[in-house]
C-alpha cells in the first residue's frame, strides 16, 4: 500500500512540472561551475522519439528505458520513461512534456517550480545552471522536496524554449535513488535534441 501512495506521489509530483504559467513571480537562481557544459548523446541501443507537438527529439536507451506515449489532448505530456535498473521501492520515472507555448525559458522553469510548491510547499531549486546538449542551449535544474511520508525526493530536468514550443524533460525519484543513478540519469538528458 505504501509503495501505490510513492508512485502516485511521483505521478503528482511530475505533473506539477506542467507550465500552464500561473504566476509571474522570479525566483533566484543558483548557479555551479559546469556552466553551459556539453553533454555527449548515449550509444548503445538507441531509439529515436520525436514530439508531435514541437520539433524535440529524445535519443532513448531501451535497454535502460522504458517508454509510453500519453494519448491525452488535455495533457501536455506525451512520454512517460521509467528507469529499469531501479530495486523494488526505488522508483526513477520521467516525462517528456510538450507545449506550443511561445515563452522564455527562465519563465518555463520558475512555472515548474511554483507548479512543485503546489505538491511540497518547501520544495527549494539546488541546482540552475545552462547548459548545452547536442548543440542545444538549455537549462538544467535540480529541486529537492519531499513526499507525504517524509521521504526526500529529487526532480531533476532540463527546460527548453524556441519558436515551436517549450520543452520539459524531467526526472523524478527518492533522493537516494537520483544519487545512486546519477550518471544514468545524466545519460537521459544527453539524449536530448531538437530536430533541424
Amino acid at each position: 500500500m505504501k509503495i501505490n501512495i510513492i508512485v502516485l506521489l511521483f505521478s503528482l509530483f511530475l505533473s506539477a512540472c506542467a507550465t500552464t504559467p500561473q504566476s509571474n513571480q522570479t525566483q533566484t537562481s543558483s548557479k555551479s561551475a559546469n556552466k553551459g557544459a556539453s553533454v555527449p548523446k548515449p550509444t548503445p541501443s538507441i531509439l529515436e522519439i520525436s514530439s508531435d507537438v514541437n520539433s524535440a527529439i529524445l535519443y532513448l536507451n531501451e535497454n535502460k528505458w522504458s517508454y509510453e506515449s500519453v494519448d491525452d489532448p488535455n495533457n501536455p505530456t506525451e512520454y512517460l520513461f521509467d528507469f529499469k535498473g531501479t530495486k523494488p521501492g526505488g522508483f526513477l520515472s520521467g516525462k517528456l512534456i510538450t507545449e506550443e507555448i511561445d515563452a522564455d525559458v527562465q519563465l518555463l522553469t520558475r512555472v515548474a517550480h511554483l507548479n512543485a510548491k503546489k505538491i511540497d510547499p518547501n520544495i527549494q531549486i539546488i541546482l540552475k545552471e545552462p547548459r548545452t546538449i547536442n548543440n542545444v542551449e538549455v537549462i538544467y535544474m535540480e529541486m529537492l522536496g519531499r513526499t507525504e511520508e517524509g521521504l526526500d525526493a529529487k526532480i531533476m530536468g532540463i527546460y527548453h524554449t524556441d519558436q515551436n514550443g517549450a520543452t520539459q524533460l524531467v526526472v523524478f525519484a527518492l533522493k537516494h535513488v537520483a544519487d545512486r543513478r546519477y550518471d544514468d540519469i545524466q545519460q537521459f538528458f544527453s539524449g536530448f535534441a531538437i530536430a533541424n
